[in-house]
């Protein structure tokens, strides 16, 4: 049986018997509506020239930078000053995981990341976040599918959020990082062969969805 995520009704005892004895879940069709409404949201702006943070703008200190229409170094001999800005504008978001992939030691337990897994889907059904209803989906797929993604213990910063886990956690979805897979150490690639999944593109803020947020620290506090 099947414990169904709606953004807004998860307990932490069914946390535990998705992370430590291995329940699948089901995503809410009504909570999937709410995510579809906030992609098109985002989207609509995007396609407006709308000042978007994180979207169209760059990160924290460079909020107020709003992104070119194509990357500075393009201008440069060799560039490609033609770029499409909607590529210029997933390459953001893919590497933003990319960089902040940097954890360090033993990974973590296999129930911690699975309930990492699950507070994040449960997150981001709350439609708040703009990311996609087939990106949400495929992140489903790894948990219902036993693909534990390798995250390093040692590399939270803490109260600004777990942005180097999570990353560890989203860049599986990009085909690359590692995975535990039947209790092999593979590549993130490997992993998504074996569930029949291809690497996914990121969108507009997608990155930052996937990696912005305390789950790490969650999930410990509610196995603990």
């Amino acid at each position: 049986m099947t414990i169904e995520l709606d953004g807004s009704s998860l307990t932490r005892a069914q946390v535990v018997e998705i992370a430590c004895r291995g329940r699948d879940v089901s995503l809410s069709p009504k909570a999937l509506q709410r995510v579809q409404r906030a992609a098109d949201f985002l989207a609509e702006k995007v396609s407006c020239g709308e000042p978007v943070y994180g979207v169209t703008t760059g990160f924290g200190s460079n909020a107020d930078k709003l992104l070119g229409a194509h990357r500075a170094r393009d201008e440069l001999p060799g560039g490609n000053p033609e770029q499409h800005e909607g590529s210029l504008l997933e390459e953001l978001q893919h590497n933003l995981l990319i960089t902040h992939a940097v954890c360090v030691g033993e990974p973590l337990a296999n129930d911690v990341v699975r309930a990492i897994l699950a507070i994040r889907i449960n997150t981001l059904l709350r439609g708040h976040s703009g990311i996609r209803v087939s990106t949400l989906e495929a992140l489903t797929a790894l948990l219902n599918r036993k693909v534990i993604p390798v995250i390093p213990a040692k590399g939270s910063v803490g109260a600004s959020g777990d942005l180097a886990p999570l990353s560890h956690l989203a860049i599986v979805l990009l085909g690359a990082g590692e995975a535990f897979v039947e209790g092999e150490r593979v590549s993130g690639a490997e992993a998504l062969q074996r569930i029949g999944l291809a690497p996914i593109r990121l969108s507009f803020k997608e990155g930052l969805a996937l990696n912005n947020g305390t789950t790490q620290m969650l999930a410990t506090a509610v196995l603990a």
